[in-house]
């Protein structure tokens, strides 16, 4: 008997179809036609159960801002943040970029890595609601590498640029993982700048520069 396409197992098959196809094509490039032919159901089901390609993409980069911060809240709470030095902060970033391009972590860190490259939403108004304890972690991980005397706001900003530097983007992360198949001795090297640049950004974000700029704005 035909699975019914307005069923909650549809639902979910969508919503996986769906996060596949926006993690390899980005938003622009995937339709709804690719979706339901991937989840084996019709359109008509996703306008039943989303209503538009605007909702379902939504609702699969809801779930992938989830499922990061959870990833990087659970990572933080593993660590022992007494003693912390910037070598630990540099190490916290090359594991999370290592998990970016990974398999097995692939499509939401690449959703959002399309999303930030490519903007098709208010991310920041979607990841608030999500991001204020994950944000709160992030800061004390920071704290080695956060200038003396950074006001709050400074540091909520340098948080959400390490969270998001330590993602790369489908351009770079497509580059890395060439470099790691075919074993190229960069791939380490490239990996370890990224990592470095994240903190470079922390550094600049909390200087005395960029407060008084903030005061100014």
């Amino acid at each position: 008997m035909p699975r019914s396409p307005y069923t909650k197992d549809t639902r979910q098959q969508i919503l996986e179809a769906a996060q596949k196809s926006f993690a390899e094509y980005g938003y622009d490039r995937t339709s709804i036609r690719q979706i339901v032919a991937r989840a084996g159901t019709n359109i008509a089901s996703v306008n039943y159960h989303f209503g538009s390609k605007d909702a379902l993409y939504r609702e699969v980069l809801a779930a992938a801002i989830s499922d990061l911060t959870d990833d990087l809240g659970t990572a933080v709470d593993a660590l022992d943040l007494e003693g912390l030095t910037v070598g630990h902060v540099h190490d916290f970033a090359i594991r999370h970029i290592l998990t970016g391009i990974s398999s097995k972590r692939f499509e939401p860190p690449r959703v959002i890595g399309w999303e930030i490259i490519s903007p098709k939403i208010d991310m920041p108004a979607l990841m608030n609601g999500k991001m204020a304890e994950t944000e709160a972690q992030i800061v004390l991980l920071l704290s080695p590498a956060i200038t003396l005397g950074a006001t709050a706001g400074q540091k909520s900003f340098a948080a959400r640029w390490f969270m998001t530097a330590i993602l790369p983007p489908p351009p770079i992360a497509d580059w890395l993982t060439e470099l790691q198949s075919s074993g190229d001795r960069t791939f380490e090297i490239a990996v370890s700048q990224l990592a470095d640049a994240a903190i470079a950004g922390v550094r600049a974000l909390t200087a005395p520069a960029a407060a008084k700029a903030e005061d100014e704005g």
